[in-house]
């Protein structure tokens, strides 16, 4: 498991309903918006960033670079 600063925590803790009902709320109101939006869109650090991660969930990333630059 990835170690996160204990603010973190607490701050996900203390609105755990608020994110719970926003994202039922989000789901009933955008449940087809994942199909629309070009991943050409995000940050290409950001892209590859989230593309590492879910393929590996467990690895803290520590590379900072730009994928669209050679």
């Amino acid at each position: 498991m990835l170690m996160r600063d204990t603010s973190l925590k607490q701050f996900w803790n203390q609105h755990a309903d608020l994110f719970r009902d926003a994202w039922r709320v989000w789901e009933t109101h955008h449940d087809d918006i994942a199909g629309r939006l070009d991943p050409l869109l995000y940050n290409p650090q950001l892209r590859c960033a989230v593309e590492a991660s879910w393929k590996q969930p467990a690895k803290p990333s520590t590379s900072h670079s730009n994928p669209a630059k050679p």
